[in-house]
């Protein structure tokens, strides 16, 4: 039974021994980072799906402003796209709540309790799973600015009904009972974004010592095997064990997908207070 470091290359011979103990540490440092890097990557699909959302209903006030909707052909296509984005948004944000570890099953609740619009949106992707949505397009409205002579704003409201979520027997009554007769599905989307940022932000809390000791385990094998051979550093390195029936068992210690990861931490920062801003293409100069 033997453990040790080598080049996951058909033709490389070089090793390092090291001990079992080391290669289970590996093992387990290996998985902390994957772990780490899925979370973030389900999070930066729920921004881009919300960014998606967003974009679309940004450009259907720039469309509306422009033309009309003559057919219900084109304005049953406009309420699918819509539905469509709203859909993918809910699914990914599930998926990403869904996955978060059981030590932060108190900040859920938290979140949960606190906020309603994450109430209705967590019981709008139970709905949208099993009913029709039933998003209604509002008129745009155009809004004069007054500071600005002569010009105006165009807005879009996309709403959900109360009295079209009450025909779903098993939507959650007790949401039915603390929403308005009309819910304001951007605005209400803005803020459920809020709390899942708030929870990814939990999130890296909760794991940055884990991920820092992690990766630091990792880079020192890669160092520890180049400096043994006088090597330059390799991003292809494996930890091998193999036992005495001769199975043998691999962990890959790449560092290429957690640089992925470092990556998107940086590009996805915290998202504070996005209920109360909005995007305007209004020119300023």
């Amino acid at each position: 039974m033997r453990s040790y470091l080598k080049q996951p290359l058909i033709d490389c011979v070089t090793e390092v021994e090291i001990s079992y103990q080391d290669f289970l540490k590996l093992q387990e440092a290996r998985h902390a980072l994957k772990e780490a890097y899925s979370l973030e990557e389900k999070y930066d699909i729920v921004i881009s799906n919300f960014l998606d959302f967003e974009t679309a209903v940004i450009t259907h006030a720039l469309n509306s402003s422009l033309r009309y909707i003559r057919t219900y052909d084109e304005f049953s296509e406009v309420i699918t796209k819509f539905n469509t984005k709203l859909i993918n948004f809910l699914a990914a944000a599930s998926l990403f709540i869904e996955q978060l570890p059981f030590e932060l099953k108190d900040k859920i609740r938290v979140e949960y309790d606190n906020c309603f619009e994450y109430r209705f949106m967590q019981a709008l992707r139970n709905h949208s799973v099993h009913s029709h949505l039933s998003v209604v397009l509002k008129p745009q409205k155009v809004k004069p600015c007054e500071h600005i002579g002569g010009h105006s704003e165009t807005a879009i409201q996309l709403i959900i009904k109360k009295s079209a979520l009450k025909q779903n027997k098993k939507f959650k009554a007790q949401i039915i009972n603390e929403m308005p007769e009309e819910v304001n599905l951007i605005q209400f989307t803005r803020r459920y974004v809020e709390s899942i940022s708030q929870l990814n932000e939990d999130n890296r809390g909760l794991q940055s010592d884990l991920i820092k000791s992690s990766r630091e385990l990792i880079e020192s094998k890669h160092s520890l095997y180049s400096d043994y051979y006088r090597l330059h550093k390799s991003s292809d390195l494996s930890a091998y064990h193999c036992d005495d029936n001769n199975e043998i068992s691999e962990v890959y210690l790449s560092l290429k997908w957690d640089d992925v990861r470092e990556n998107l931490v940086k590009k996805n920062f915290a998202l504070k207070n996005l209920s109360k801003k909005y995007v305007s293409n209004r020119n300023i100069s």
